[in-house]
């Protein structure tokens, strides 16, 4: 028999020839970090039940001899607290022989995810098409190049009120923005809290591995979501219940730590933009300082920032016009300008030595702009 994980959001059960019980049973939890859910019956056991995410195993007397089974190399995200994680050892080549003859094969995490890097200009305009995605959201692109796979950013709304179709799930990224634009949603997080609304102006980072899930919207909702890599894996997590009994607000996944920007609070400060202040939503700290999130409004009381034009550095960055009208103005090698008009909903990316200015045609017009610098991520989540 030959058993994969497959769709990482679905448990199969493998049933296996049993052998000596004891010994695979003892095989399979201190060597492979399952977990012994059963055995039966206690006077005399001929099956048990095992299970890691993703993977329930059934060792049965009479399963069938041999076998081979295939199973992630990494570990499983939450060992039994009686077994130390230093005392599995899956550094054992490309496969294990186990006491009940059956052969294990290891399947080799994915590849390390790369953060994004941008390189000269790049305008998206407000009228991209839209598409339907997951839980029925509606997505519209706001990076069509994609950052040459290092970035995707996508303007998503909900037209009616009520609750989502949504699902306890995660994500294999290495970063991820959800900032509220219009309406609010209401989102609960892994080991923060019971669910909140996020509102207008709102945010929050989901850093790697994070459960969380969309419980209900109002009318008209639309946020914008950054994410690195452009293309990632969703998955859905049928055990989890939301929210969890711990509240751990300073929790690391994957070297992040959850970032949750309310607006009510938040203060403004000059930008280096003239005739611009910024709004800091602090992604610095959850991030390691691998990103810095703004949003520019115009405000008189920056009338002394610089002129000059300024350029990103680390990775270079993306933005996006929330409201309103701007102008991009590029400055060039030879020291010429073009200037790029930007109506509401348009956006662009910039390489790090890009020099450039923002200027806001409007009161009312509001700019999100994410800096990044290296790295994003240093590891895959499992």
């Amino acid at each position: 028999m030959t058993a994969s994980p497959g769709d990482p959001g679905r448990a199969p059960e493998v049933c296996l020839h049993a052998g000596d019980l004891d010994a695979t049973i003892d095989f399979f939890v201190s060597r492979l970090g399952f977990r012994l859910d059963v055995i039966s019956p206690a006077d005399d056991p001929r099956s048990a039940l095992l299970s890691r995410p993703g993977l329930h195993l059934r060792l049965d007397r009479d399963g069938p001899e041999g076998g081979l089974l295939r199973i992630p190399r990494d570990l499983p995200r939450d060992l039994p607290r009686d077994i130390p994680r230093d005392a599995i050892d899956l550094d054992v080549g490309p496969e294990l022989l186990a006491p009940n003859g059956c052969r294990i094969e290891f399947l080799d995490p994915p590849d390390e995810l790369q953060p994004p890097a941008f390189s000269g200009v790049t305008v998206v305009a407000a009228d991209q098409a839209s598409t339907v995605g997951r839980a029925g959201l509606v997505y519209l692109d706001l990076l069509p190049d994609r950052a040459a796979g290092g970035l995707i950013a996508s303007r998503i709304s909900i037209a009616e009120a009520g609750p989502v179709p949504d699902y306890v799930h995660h994500h294999r990224v290495g970063f991820q923005l959800i900032y509220c634009h219009r309406g609010w949603v209401r989102v609960v997080y892994e080991d923060q809290g019971p669910p909140f609304v996020l509102a207008a102006g709102d945010a929050v980072t989901q850093p790697p591995g994070i459960r969380h899930r969309v419980l209900e919207s109002s009318a008209g909702l639309e946020v914008i979501e950054v994410a690195s890599p452009a293309e990632h894996d969703t998955l859905v997590d049928h055990e989890l219940t939301l929210p969890t009994a711990d509240l751990r607000p300073d929790r690391a996944f994957d070297g992040q730590t959850f970032v949750h920007h309310r607006v009510a609070t938040a203060e403004s400060a000059p930008a280096d933009h003239a005739g611009l202040i910024e709004r800091s939503l602090g992604l610095e700290g959850g991030t390691g300082g691998s990103v810095r999130g703004r949003v520019l409004t115009p405000g008189s009381d920056a009338a002394d920032a610089a002129t000059d034009p300024v350029a990103l550095g680390g990775r270079g960055g993306w933005a996006t016009v929330l409201d309103g009208h701007a102008v991009l103005t590029v400055t060039e090698a030879d020291g010429s300008t073009r200037a790029e008009p930007l109506s509401a909903g348009a956006a662009y990316a910039l390489g790090p030595q890009i020099r450039h200015r923002i200027m806001a045609n409007r009161a009312d017009t509001a700019i999100l702009e994410l800096r990044f610098a290296d790295p994003v991520v240093d590891s895959v989540p499992t």
